[in-house]
């Protein structure tokens, strides 16, 4: 049932440069090109209009965030040293005064691709679900999902994924869940993988990172940290809209894309 309508991110996890996420993320999510929905919907060629996969930065997320912005919100501060994830160490630039310090050249590169990733899914019309379970960043959680009109939950309940027809009366799930701190008992995790939904996740000095598709190194436990997180997913997500809306002419509904049998064989070739 679900995959008629979830990409498939099998082995996802264990991709670690940033073209094979790339690659592999247009490959799970590739869906019918926009060259001919347009040249059937207006009659004409579909030489003019450029497919959003092909298009190395389609929502400008280079130019959203800098690495000073990072720095004075206290993104690059990790956990103590003694209190670290072995896994997390290449995303490590060193230690300060007992202190990991992140390196924020990775985590700026990492930090983009999860936003291009999440204004793809929002472009084709993907539920994206924001996860907090930390109390103090609840009102934040609940503040960025309506500002750019998606869905939240602060309160984990087991088998809200795996069995959402029981608790949530409904077999639509959502195609793309972010984690702005990792949850302790890593139930929605461990729900979102046995459902095949891709996740975007923060992961402090202390977390797995393998646990996240698409992992951002960095501080989840300062307000100002997570300010920053915020504010940009709502963007790329509102301007991944806006886009949608500019490149099509009638508005569509919330509904999956179906995939076809050509699709894959079309993907550009990204370096």
């Amino acid at each position: 049932m679900l995959s008629r309508f979830l990409p498939s991110c099998r082995g996802l996890h264990h991709v670690k440069s940033h073209t094979q996420r790339w690659r592999a993320f247009c490959a799970s999510y590739a869906t019918k090109p926009q060259e001919e929905m347009d040249t059937k919907s207006k009659g004409g060629t579909a030489s003019s209009v450029v497919s959003p996969l092909s298009h190395p930065d389609y929502f400008d997320v280079s130019n959203m965030t800098t690495i000073n912005e990072l720095f004075e919100a206290r993104v690059h501060l990790g956990h103590k040293t003694g209190c670290w994830n072995p896994l997390m160490k290449s995303y490590l630039y060193g230690s300060r005064s007992d202190i990991h310090i992140f390196d924020l050249d990775k985590t700026l590169a990492h930090l983009r691709l999860a936003l291009n990733v999440t204004g793809h899914v929002a472009y084709r019309n993907g539920v994206i679900l924001f996860v907090n379970e930390r109390p103090q960043f609840e009102r934040l959680t609940q503040a960025t999902a309506r500002d750019c009109h998606e869905y939240f939950v602060t309160q984990w309940r087991s088998g809200t994924l795996t069995n959402s027809y029981m608790l949530l009366g409904t077999l639509r799930l959502p195609d793309l869940i972010v984690f702005l701190s990792v949850p302790p008992s890593k139930t929605a995790i461990k729900e979102a993988s046995m459902c095949n939904i891709p996740c975007v996740g923060v992961v402090d000095s202390d977390c797995d990172p393998n646990l996240i598709t698409y992992p951002i190194p960095g501080n989840d436990d300062t307000p100002s940290s997570l300010k920053l997180y915020c504010r940009l997913l709502s963007e790329v997500i509102k301007r991944a809209k806006e886009k949608r809306k500019q490149d099509s002419p009638t508005p569509k509904t919330r509904r999956p894309t179906p995939l076809t049998p050509d699709s894959l064989s079309k993907l550009p070739k990204h370096t």
